[in-house]
């Protein structure tokens, strides 16, 4: 711990940006890993290092890896994440659970669109049930369909 908060401080005052190296390229490329990142906090990755979710993605971090750094909802949201990069690194209603967030968190911060929604499999009632996910919570949020086939995909998984 004491070398990564020494390559904050090394970077902080000596990276040359003319380098063209990003700030999580650095800490990689001196032999870090992902789950390095759990010595930072969220303030160091996104004020210090200046680290975005798209430098996340750039390291193949998986969402697990991710969930595992205990961001909130809004901390995840103003590092960039989006739903659609979430579902990137494959978020669907059984790996999304490990981030600990409610379904109205996924819509407040993320607005999955309906089909999001139904791609990542939060209309199916036995994989929010598997998933322990709380179903009428899910119902309650979840968008309404517009379309004809969208409405028979719903009455079949509720």
């Amino acid at each position: 711990m004491i070398i990564l908060f020494g390559l904050l401080h090394l970077f902080d005052n000596f990276a040359d940006r003319t380098y063209n190296i990003s700030n999580i390229e650095f800490i990689f490329a001196v032999g870090h890993n992902a789950e390095d990142l759990n010595d930072f906090t969220w303030s160091q990755l996104k004020h210090t290092l200046g680290i975005s979710a798209e430098d996340l993605l750039k390291i193949n971090m998986t969402l697990h890896e991710l969930a595992d750094l205990e961001y909130t909802p809004h901390q995840l949201n103003d590092l960039g994440f989006t739903w659609d990069k979430f579902a990137a690194m494959g978020a669907n209603v059984k790996t999304f659970k490990a981030f600990d967030m409610s379904v109205e968190d996924i819509k407040t911060y993320f607005n999955p669109t309906m089909n999001q929604w139904l791609d990542s499999g939060f209309y199916n009632r036995e994989l929010l049930l598997q998933n322990g996910w709380n179903v009428e919570d899910v119902i309650r949020i979840l968008p309404r369909t517009n379309g004809r086939a969208d409405g028979r995909t719903l009455r079949l998984a509720f």
